[in-house]
């Protein structure tokens, strides 16, 4: 079979979601190895498990995943996506090296695929390699090929794998060097087209109590946790303090087989550090100083639904060695009990806003727990990459708080002042959202004379006060784009008044930006020179640039305090 990169690239290009590009991949995949297959020596005897399409963030986790196996029809709506976790690994290799690579389970090997006669050995203990011999095992697998995936920039945004069975060619390199080129320039060609698809609608619902808010910028991530929350094996929460990790926890063991079981959080950093390993797995009676009783601790109270370990990082070394124990085997000892085996039946969902990995190279994480903690990793994006969601947090967020004042009213909040919320960088996250609109809503409150509550700017601007003061967000594609959310949701509510948002208010964005210059320079001439509007300082025409901008943002105000005043209307 000839390999056509051309015309895969324009199918793929052509699809119109994640899912339906990523099966098309991987079709063409697993048409190529097992092409390579049939005319190896091992042809009779050997099979293609499947292969997965992995895309995941730099220094994060999974944000889309998809999978394929053999005679699954790849225009079929009704794909199975059942969760086959790769190798962590695996990864850390590609990482480094860019290159293909495959796994040989039964050497205990992970070796790079090259030019060259004999693959270079990268790690050659079992132990080391430990994660990954454990995961194809249970996929009945042989070995594991890996191929990066490359974005426009040529930054490395995930991986296509394939997995296989042949018990005679173990300790061989079996298929890979036939088919590696091929499915390397497969990978080179799709991967910048694949990671921009958005994802399929999806019929399962997404939102509940737990996650009452979703937006277009954690759609995928929510997506793949969902998938994850189907498998029993371990999810690792990282990102930003605040970022609702967990919530998310929550969340999953509502989406999983353990739901009507019980969901035990631990939080260890609330939790003195002497006493974090018997919080985990209990006590014996006596078996410290002020041990008058017997502990349960958290796994056995855990037994048959989710343990959620928050902020792991905090175990020590000691705590994290009998945590190792207890994910390998599903086996524990209660402190005080060394010669009593007690079993787990629990699902772990491990966070944390630490880096890992820069613990594991400091000493202070033990490599092999990382490597049994990071099987299936997702990163949760900070607020400012979020902000197509500030406006429904906020939402959600006074409405929890106006129910627990017990008033009969209802509460609002201005467009002005969710402005206001919207040009802060939140290094807090939606914890710190909580508390300053906690204190905006008590402001505001304090002024009400019947029983609604309306949050003004004003308000929001004096519970803003005493906050830290951040530079504004840098990812600028991410802020455009939540502006670009908010305008259109402005634009629906204001249809339903039957109204139009013109596309023309957004002139006024010129204005706001120049201001915001002239705060941080010498003031409006500085402000111009710095955004290359050199002419309009020099010539004669500044006041006229000046004053269409600001008559456009006069425009927008006045049609924005036109629909609140419609609304305080009885």
């Amino acid at each position: 079979m000839s390999l056509d990169v051309t015309a895969l690239t324009r199918e793929v290009t052509q699809a119109e979601t994640f899912e339906k590009a990523a099966w098309i991949t991987l079709d063409r995949c697993l048409d190529t190895v097992e092409e390579s297959l049939s005319q190896s020596p091992w042809s009779d005897e050997g099979s293609i498990l499947r292969c997965i399409l992995h895309l995941r963030r730099p220094g994060g986790g999974y944000f889309n995943l998809a999978m394929l196996e053999p005679g699954q029809d790849a225009c079929s709506q009704d794909v199975d996506q059942s969760i086959f976790p790769p190798s962590a690994r695996a990864w850390d290799c590609l990482l480094d090296l860019k290159r293909p690579l495959y796994v040989d389970v039964e050497t205990g090997t992970i070796c790079e695929v090259g030019d060259h006669a004999h693959p270079r050995v990268i790690w050659d203990d079992e132990d080391e390699a430990g994660d990954t011999l454990h995961l194809l095992r249970d996929r009945q697998a042989d070995q594991l090929f890996v191929a990066p995936l490359h974005g426009e920039k040529g930054e490395l945004v995930g991986m296509i794998s394939v997995e296989s069975r042949c018990t005679r060619a173990q300790g061989t390199e079996f298929i890979w060097p036939a088919c590696s080129g091929a499915l390397n320039e497969i990978a080179q060609a799709v991967g910048p087209v694949v990671v921009s698809k958005p994802l399929a609608e999806s019929d399962r619902p997404l939102v509940n109590a737990h996650l009452p808010v979703l937006g277009e910028s954690m759609r995928s991530t929510v997506r793949t946790l969902a998938n994850f929350a189907r498998s029993d094996d371990v999810v690792l929460l990282t990102g930003p303090t605040g970022t609702g990790k967990t919530r998310i926890a929550r969340w999953c063991h509502d989406q999983s087989s353990r739901r009507d079981g019980p969901f035990k959080p631990v939080y260890l950093a609330a939790v003195p550090e002497d006493l974090r390993a018997s919080t985990l797995f209990g006590w014996r009676k006596g078996a410290y100083t002020g041990a008058v009783d017997e502990g349960r601790g958290a796994v056995l109270a855990a037994h048959g639904g989710t343990l959620f370990i928050d902020e792991i990082d905090k175990l020590s070394l000691e705590g994290q060695a009998a945590l190792l124990e207890l994910v390998d085997t599903r086996q524990y000892h209660a402190l005080g009990e060394p010669d009593r085996v007690v079993k787990a039946d629990v699902r772990f969902i491990i966070s944390t806003n630490a880096d890992l990995r820069s613990l594991v190279d400091q000493g202070r994480f033990r490599e092999d727990l990382f490597y049994r903690v990071n099987v299936l990793p997702v990163r949760l994006l900070p607020l400012v990459k979020r902000m197509d969601e500030l406006a429904d947090w906020t939402r959600h967020l006074l409405e929890r708080r106006h129910d627990e004042s017990g008033m009969a009213g209802r509460v609002r909040i201005r467009n002005n002042a969710v402005l206001a919320l919207s040009l802060y960088a939140w290094p807090g996250n939606l914890r710190q959202l909580d508390n300053v609109l906690r204190r905006a809503y008590t402001f505001a409150k304090g002024e009400s004379i019947g029983p609604t509550v309306t949050i003004r700017a004003q308000h929001v601007s004096q519970a803003l006060i005493g906050e830290p003061a951040v530079e504004p967000p840098e990812d600028l594609v991410a802020s455009m784009q939540g502006l670009a959310s908010s305008f259109v949701k402005m634009a629906i509510k204001v249809k339903a008044k039957g109204k139009v948002l013109n596309l023309d208010y957004l002139d006024a964005l010129e204005s706001f930006v120049i201001r915001a210059a002239a705060e941080q320079t010498g003031g409006p001439d500085d402000a111009l020179r710095l955004l290359g509007q050199d002419s309009a300082v020099e010539g004669r025409n500044q006041r006229r640039f000046m004053q269409k901008r600001e008559e456009a943002r006069e425009r927008l105000l006045t049609f924005l305090k036109s629909l609140e005043e419609e609304s305080d209307e009885p």
